[in-house]
Formats: C-alpha cells, structure tokens, sequence
C-alpha cells in the first residue's frame, strides 16, 4: 500500500507460428505494458519487425469515423455497458460501423432539417410582423437610389462588434429580434458608404434574409400560416427526439462493442508491431506485475506446448545496475483509490518512492473536517457526493464524488466536536467551540502543521536511502540534518515564547545541523560523488533560504485554525442579515440561501486551501514526482 507494486521486465521467445495466439493471450491477461525494442538490438541480432502501419492506419480510420457520430450517443451513460469478452473482426467492425452511420447520420440531417425550418419560419414570421407594421411601400425599396436597406441576421456574440462598426458610418439600424442565437437587423445606409457597410458585413458573419416585398398582403393569414407550420416543425422535432432515443438505446451497446474493439484492435496491433522476429522466432518485451508474473508465464507455457523461453529480471535489479526506470502501478486498496486522484495531479510517484496515497487520503480528510466542522453541512456534503457517485459518469467525477463523501463525514464528525448545526450551535461541543477558543484553535492547527511537515521529512529520508542518495537523506533540508534543524528551532522558539530557558547544546545541535545543511552539496559531492561540486559560500544562501521556508510552511497551517473560526462567523452574518426582517418567510430563504452559500462556495474554498496545503507544504518534503504511469494492454476499457 505505501509502495508502488513491484515490477518484472519479461522477455519472451516463441516461435513464429504461435504469435497470434500468444499476442491474444497477452491481451486477454491485459496487465502488460510494450516495452519498445531500440534500433541497436534489433540491428545487433539481425532481427526485424513487421510492418503494420496499414492495419493501424485502417482501425485509426475506424476510430475517426466512429468518433464523428460519438455525440449522438451522448446519453448512453445511462445505459449499462457489459463487459466485452469477444471482440469484433475488421470485416464486422467495418460493416457494423457502416450500418451506424448511415441511420444515425439519416437521422442528423432529418433533424438538422426540421431545425433549419424552424428557423425559417421564425424569421419569416418577426420580419412580416415588423415589417407589416412598418410605415412604407415595400415593394419599392428596391427602387430607391441614394440608400441601401438590407434585413438579415448576426451571430449574437458579433451583435456589439457590427454595432461598433456601422456607428462610424451614417446609418439607420433597427434590432428586430433574436432567432437561432442570431440578431436579426433592419438598416439604411447611403448608397456612398455601401463599400464600407459590404466589409462589416463581412467581417462579422451576416446572413442576409431579404426585405419582404410583400408583407403587408394579407399578413394576418401568413402569420397565422407560418405559426401553424411553426408548430408543426416542433412537433415533427418531437418525435424525431423519441425516435433517437429508442436508436440510442438500440445501438449504444453496438456503439460500445464496436468501440471497445477497435481499441483492443488497436493494441493488439501495437503489441505486434514492437515484436521482433528471425525467419522462425518472435521476440517481445513488456513490464509485468511481479504477483502475475508466473501466471502469464505459466499461459504462454500452455498456448505454445512449452516451446518458448523467458527471461524476467527484477525491476529494482534493473533500476539500481542499469538505470532504468520502470513504470509505476499504485497499490492501494479500493478505499484509497479515489484520492490517487489528488496525487496524480502533482505528478507520478518513481519506482523507487513511497506512495503519497494514504499519508495524502488521511491528511485531506482531516484538515477538511477541522476547516469545515458542520454536522448539517457536512451530511449535506456527504449525500450530494453519494447522489453523484450513484449518477457518475467518469473515473474522475466518481473519484471527486467519493472525496466529497469523506469530507462530508470528517466534516460531521469536526460538527460534533465543535457543536455545531447548519451554522448554529446547537449542540454542546465534545471537544471546543473555536469562536469561543481562538488560541486552542489555532495553536492546534500550528501543531498539527509540525507534525504534518515532520512526517514529509520521515518520508523524505526513507525515499533518499531508498535511492541511495545518501548526501540527500543526511544533509538535505528535508534530510536528517533538516529535520533536526527544524526541531531544534521549533524547542528554542517554543522556549522563548513560554519564557523558559534550554540547555546551551541544543544551539550548538542546531548551529551544527545549519552548517551541514549549508554544505550538502559540497559533502555530496565529496562524501558520495552526488551532484556537482558547489562553493560552499553558496550554501549560506540556501541556509537563509531553508529558514525561511521552515517558518513559512509552519505558519501556513494557521489557515487550518482561521477556517474554522470562519465558518461560524460566516454563517453568523447570514443569521444577521435575517433578523433585519420580521417576515418568517424572508428570513428562512435568506438562511437557505446562506446555507447553500457556504455549502457550495466555502467548501470549495476549503477543498482547495487543503489541496494547496498537501501539495506545497507535506508533498514538496518528500514526493519528486517523477515516475510514469504503468500503461497496460487492458487500459482501454476504462476510457
């Protein structure tokens, strides 16, 4: 759990005849990521690969067209969709893909149709009721020769920008209406500016409806025609909708098979394409989980009638000798799961690094419990997050759904230590009330910061011996000689401010731990041969530096003690602002409305103050970052 799964890099050797075999049983096991075989092997050994630019160009099309229809199922999230176990063939891919795109696309344009008539009649029917009320001989404007006069429509985002323009010309411009997200405009200019007015047209996407010569014949019955024939479109769209909903829910699962199995067709393809062969044999590489590594081995074994051979070595063996950094697979349980969201965002952990998960899973909850302690709010938080989860429609949302469950819960249980309900103390604390307590508050938010930014460095120097950078992990800031550093300041600054005294080698210690951090990278370098040699001057800088740091990163945690006090006093000002009112109904949509407020805006404010404390002040001590993510065969299916 507090390290990444470890890993094996597998060669496998198999004679020619049992590729697609073998490559379909790969793909099956699914936890296998292609290692890409570098030119120099290939040439040394005389070995070649297979040429399968055609066949990926091919299911890349697939994709494509596949993709150009894919928001026509934007509602198959409701639908179940069951596990593939057998995928489609090209043949059927291609047939099948076919077939989807002719009734969908049929349907498109039935429905873009209906719209553009739509449309039509709407513009048809503010022109004649503008047009028919305007005082003028319509059938002779086109007769009139020192004016232009022109009807069309503009998009509504260019409506300010044509405004802008045609004001710097003579010009008459009457607003008729908004249809189809486009303003549709009357206006006169002289015939001698109609150059200037041709470019602003132009410039911002004018449609041109024509001027209606007869709008003022019998325009009660073309009202009355084109709201008729109006209505009729709407409820031809009507229907056309209910239709798209029974073609969705009859090809989704189509749609998802055919999706799923251009994608195992795709890897299935790459996994062929990194494979090397001679006229009787195929070499291939990948990573492999070291818990499964036995039971792949163990399938190729049968597939091939024990004709093959394996070389697996071990990814720590590897990285140590050789440098190479194997893919990291996170391994926690399926509770933690949803907070690898919060660390993926700061980056991927190395091989050779704890997994930020758990410390980041506990911290995250309790640090949004403290800030937001709310029995109401809390339980308010926690069953929006369930609804969500219920409704979710990605990893993402569901792993950000999850997290609003266990901050909903920690804020609660923070509710009942401070007392208090919906803004309200309405209970009796078990633990404080922090308005009443702002020096317990606070100082327990300083505490709390020690012991979070101590961890960080624990964690720190565990990763340094793990990589065997030793002038890291002794005399580094997040080193030994950091943390004794940070304590021994912590004891003298503590002692100062109780008006205590401290032993004089608690000075020298501490003195001792700056000289060291001052030099790390002189003493790495000439300790261990890490780094580069540095002037040891420099390090009176960093020193500073460090200093500075250790006191701001402490301090920051203050905002854990300032959350909380803020939470109650916002809410106060909303139970304020209802008491100026007398009316009950007033003052209970103005609490609602509080209440809403600091559910929505506060909590987010929180979960990101939390998130900024967790990446700058616990992760920056420990976590590089600088791992890849394990991409197996079988990553597909969860796209």
């Amino acid at each position: 759990m507090f390290l990444p799964q470890n890993m094996t890099k597998l060669d496998v050797v198999i004679l020619k005849r049992h590729v697609d075999e073998v490559s379909k049983e790969v793909m099956s096991f699914g936890e296998f990521e292609i290692i890409k075989l570098g030119g120099s092997e290939i040439r040394a050994y005389s070995l070649k690969k297979e040429s399968l630019e055609d066949i990926t160009g091919r299911f890349m099309d697939f994709r494509r067209r596949l993709n150009n229809v894919k928001s026509f199922f934007t509602k198959i999230t409701y639908l179940k969709e069951e596990e593939i176990t057998e995928y489609l063939d090209e043949m059927s891919i291609k047939n099948m893909l076919k077939e989807i795109e002719m009734e969908v696309n049929t349907l498109v344009r039935e429905i873009e149709s209906v719209k553009q008539r739509q449309t039509d009649y709407l513009v048809k029917l503010d022109s004649y009721r503008f047009f028919g009320n305007l005082d003028m001989d319509l059938t002779k404007t086109s007769e009139v020769q020192n004016f232009y006069m022109g009807f069309g429509g503009i998009p509504t985002a260019q409506y300010q920008t044509f405004m802008d323009a045609i004001s710097l010309i003579p010009s008459v411009v009457m607003n008729v209406g908004t249809v189809s997200q486009k303003n549709m405009v009357f206006f006169t200019v002289p015939n001698n500016t109609r150059e200037q007015l041709e470019k602003i047209l132009q410039n911002v996407f004018y449609q041109d409806y024509g001027i209606p010569a007869d709008a003022k014949e019998n325009i009660r019955k073309r009202i009355m025609k084109y709201a008729f024939e109006y209505s009729i479109a709407l409820d031809e769209e009507e229907l056309l909708e209910k239709r798209r909903d029974k073609i969705i829910k009859r090809l989704a699962p189509l749609f998802h098979r055919i999706n799923q199995s251009i994608e195992y067709r795709l890897n299935l393809t790459k996994l062929r394409g990194e494979m090397v062969s001679t006229n009787s044999v195929v070499l291939f590489s990948g990573w492999v989980p070291s818990g499964m590594l036995e039971d792949l081995k163990q399938k190729i074994t049968d597939i091939t009638d024990n004709k093959c051979e394996f070389l697996d070595e071990d990814a720590a063996v590897l990285y140590m000798r050789d440098g190479i950094v194997p893919p990291t697979k996170l391994n926690n349980p399926r509770i933690l799961k949803p907070f690898e969201l919060l660390v993926n965002l700061f980056g991927t952990p190395n091989y050779k690094e704890f997994d930020p998960t758990p410390f980041a899973a506990i911290s995250y909850i309790l640090m949004f419990g403290a800030m937001f302690g709310d029995v109401g709010h809390g339980l308010v938080l926690s069953v929006v997050g369930f609804i969500v989860l219920l409704l979710k429609r990605s990893a993402g949302i569901a792993s950000i759904a999850a997290i609003m469950v266990w901050g909903g819960l920690s804020s609660t249980l923070f509710g009942f230590l401070y007392g208090e309900v919906f803004g309200k103390p309405l209970i009796p604390p078990l633990w404080i009330s922090p308005i009443h307590n702002i020096n317990t508050i606070l100082s327990t938010a300083i505490i709390f910061g020690v012991g979070m930014i101590t961890v960080g460095m624990i964690l720190g120097i565990i990763n340094s011996f793990m990589r065997k950078d030793y002038g890291r992990a002794l005399f580094a800031p997040n080193g030994i000689a950091g943390i004794t550093f940070y304590w021994g300041l912590l004891y003298m600054g503590y002692t100062v401010l109780t008006g205590g005294t401290f032993p004089q080698f608690i000075i020298y210690i501490t003195i001792g731990a700056g000289i060291l951090i001052a030099l790390e990278k002189w003493l790495a370098y000439k300790l261990f041969h890490h780094g580069e040699k540095e002037n040891p001057a420099l390090g009176a800088i960093d020193l500073f530096e460090t200093t500075l740091s250790m006191l701001s990163n402490t301090i920051s945690f203050v905002r854990v003690g300032a959350f909380a006090l803020n939470h109650g006093a916002l809410m106060s000002a909303f139970f304020i602002i209802a008491n100026m009112t007398d009316n009950p109904f007033i003052q209970a949509l103005i609490i609602f409305i509080g209440n809403l407020f600091v559910i929505g805006f506060e909590g987010l404010v929180v979960g990101i103050q939390v998130l900024r404390l967790e990446y700058y002040e616990f992760f920056m001590k420990f976590f590089r970052a600088d791992g890849r993510g394990f991409h197996s065969l079988k990553d597909f299916k969860k796209e």
